[in-house]
This record gives C-alpha cells, sequence and structure tokens, in this order.
C-alpha cells in the first residue's frame, strides 16, 4: 500500500485529497492502523478552544465562538474543562499521539501541501487558513482547504480581491494569514521571468516584503499568525539573502518566530549557460510568525 500522510485535524476527504487516494482508502488506513477518530475529533476541539483561551485569558465565550468557528455551547463547555476529561480506549491510538513515528511533524519536506497541513496542526486553532495576501491562481492551495479572504495584487481569478482592499480590512481581526512573494528580479534569466511574476529590482523586492510583513502585523489579532514562504535567491552575481530580510523585519515589526520548515525541491528550473560560481539553492523556506506586543528594541540576528 501507498505510503500516506495522516493528519488528525483534518477531515478524512481533506486527508484524501492530500494524499491523492479515495475516501474509502483513507477510511480503511484508519481502521487498520487502530486510529480512534472520535477521540481525535473532541481532542481537537479541545486543544483548539483551550489554546485560544489561554492566548486570550480576557475573551468571552461569545468571542472565542467567533474566533474558532465552533458553537456557542461546545465553547462554553469546553472553557469550563480544566483538563481533557476523555480516555482513549485499550486497542485504540490517537493520531496526535507523537511518539509513533509516523505521526511526527517534521521540518523538511518535499511537498508544501505536508508543510502547510502540518503548521496547520501544530498552531492553526480553527484548523484552516483565513487568509492569502499573495493568491495569485491558487496552486498554493491544491490539496488542502482554500482559505477565506483572497487577495493579490494582479487578481486572475473570480472571487480574489485586489490587494488593495486588503488595507481596508479591520486591524487587529484576523487569527492567520499566508503571504508568497515572488522571489526572482527581473533579469536572471528569460525562461524564469517569462513563467513567474517578478520584481523589477532588488530594492522593490526588499521593499515588498517590508510592506506585506507590516501588513499582515496590522491585520492580525494579537496571538495571530503569519504563515510566510520566502527562499534566498542570486542576482548579478550576488546572493540575496531575503530570509535573514524576512526574519529581521518580521522582528523589528513585533512579530516572534515560532517555526521554520523547509521546503526541498528535487527540480530547479535553470539559468542560461555560465560557469557557476555559487551553490544553487534546491530549497525555500516556510516561517511560521507569532504576533506579540511590539519590542522596545531591535533584535538583531
Amino acid at each position: 500500500m501507498k505510503e500516506l500522510s495522516y493528519y488528525p485535524n483534518l477531515s478524512i476527504a481533506e486527508n484524501a485529497r492530500l494524499n491523492g487516494v479515495s475516501i474509502a482508502t483513507i477510511r480503511k488506513y484508519i481502521q487498520d492502523s487502530g486510529i480512534d477518530r472520535k477521540f481525535d475529533e473532541i481532542y481537537k476541539i479541545f486543544t483548539n478552544i483551550k489554546r485560544l483561551q489561554e492566548q486570550n485569558p480576557e475573551y468571552t465565550a461569545s468571542q472565542i465562538k467567533r474566533l474558532s468557528g465552533y458553537s456557542l455551547n461546545t465553547v462554553k463547555k469546553y472553557m469550563k474543562m480544566v483538563e481533557f476529561p476523555y480516555c482513549l480506549s485499550p486497542e485504540k491510538y490517537s493520531g496526535f499521539d507523537l511518539q509513533k513515528s509516523n505521526n511526527i511533524i517534521k521540518s523538511v519536506s518535499n511537498s508544501q501541501t505536508v508543510i502547510l497541513n502540518s503548521i496547520l496542526q501544530l498552531y492553526i486553532n480553527n484548523n484552516h487558513y483565513e487568509c492569502d495576501f499573495t493568491y495569485s491562481i491558487g496552486v498554493f492551495w491544491k490539496g488542502i482547504r482554500q482559505p477565506d479572504l483572497k487577495f493579490d495584487k494582479y487578481p486572475q481569478l473570480e472571487g480574489v480581491k485586489p490587494l488593495s482592499e486588503a488595507f481596508l480590512l479591520p486591524d487587529g481581526t484576523l487569527h492567520n494569514c499566508v503571504i508568497d512573494l515572488p522571489y526572482i528580479v527581473q533579469g536572471i534569466g528569460s525562461k524564469i521571468t517569462d513563467r513567474f511574476t517578478s520584481f523589477n529590482s532588488e530594492e522593490e523586492m526588499f521593499d515588498t516584503n517590508r510592506e506585506m510583513i507590516e501588513l499582515a502585523y496590522r491585520k492580525l489579532m494579537k496571538g495571530g499568525y503569519l504563515v510566510m514562504k520566502t527562499m534566498d535567491v542570486s542576482y548579478s552575481m550576488k546572493q540575496l539573502w531575503v530570509s535573514d530580510y524576512v526574519v529581521q523585519k518580521a522582528f523589528e515589526t513585533g512579530f516572534e518566530l515560532k517555526d521554520k520548515f523547509i521546503l526541498v525541491s528535487n527540480k530547479r528550473l535553470l539559468n542560461s549557460g555560465g560557469k557557476q560560481h555559487i551553490a544553487r539553492k534546491y530549497h525555500s523556506y516556510f516561517f511560521v510568525f507569532y504576533k506579540k506586543q511590539k519590542p522596545d528594541c531591535q533584535i538583531l540576528i
């Protein structure tokens, strides 16, 4: 049987799409593996609500309901609980049990869908992404639930709004958002720039990264998460350490770096000819930033 990646925070249908198999195959995997799906559903709700309650101790049940998407009665029920009150059946185990080697969430993967789902399981309370500020044509979201809000500088699909409208969102209202900016500067190879959106200069690239980080910070609530994909590039015979810049600007803006995932690619589009002077980049990063109070001083890395 094909090796499956199972995520207990996702629905059976979402797990099926992620693995490219039928729902029946996922159901059989759950049964054969002895996973207690009912237990995991309850545990997921409990941990999501308790995490929101811990991050926002001043919030009422109605406010937690709005953040989590659960019913008011469910929120009230779990907010009152001090500890998780249920136990697994002796012959069953939980998909959340990281002592099982096949459940371990790894920092490196060759699938961005796996990474996005790993971030959901570890950090995103309502189990789906609320907002993508750089939606493009939605390739990012194959195999995963679409975000509620979709923006792009140059919208190409119905339902995707101009990025300018994102600035009109009320400040401090998003629990999470995603940014995936281009990593190409014009002039590093027509084969690449013809296929992907690019920046006109390195200054524009760095400025845009900073502006998007600041936008995300304004729109996220305290305790919210920014998931940002980026990578380092070379341009005009020099290295552009974009990932270092992104982390530094996020720190200066008021974010805390919670986690870092590495996406490894087996294939890369090549520039035309010439002698190689630096190592070719076959990886990109997914940074998980957490919104906290703005620091009193600049943090250097």
